[in-house]
């Protein structure tokens, strides 16, 4: 079973603003990560959606385990 509950959260998106919220970053922290040229710069793979930019979950547990 938590197995089961594992794989849901790799398929998991999370928003911009979750991503704030989870990772207790400020919208302008995040928003210059995704704006930088730089991709380097940019600790977590991000996806646009339809001109919205969107997080796997597993990313952004994975950049909070290097971290930690």
């Amino acid at each position: 079973m938590e197995q089961e509950g594992q794989e849901k959260r790799e398929y998991e998106i999370m928003t911009p603003p979750e991503v704030c919220d989870y990772l207790r970053i400020s919208k302008k922290t995040l928003t210059s990560w995704i704006c930088s040229k730089d991709k380097s710069k940019m600790p977590i793979p991000l996806y646009k959606v339809g001109g919205s930019y969107r997080f796997k979950r597993k990313d952004v547990e994975s950049l909070m385990m290097k971290v930690n």
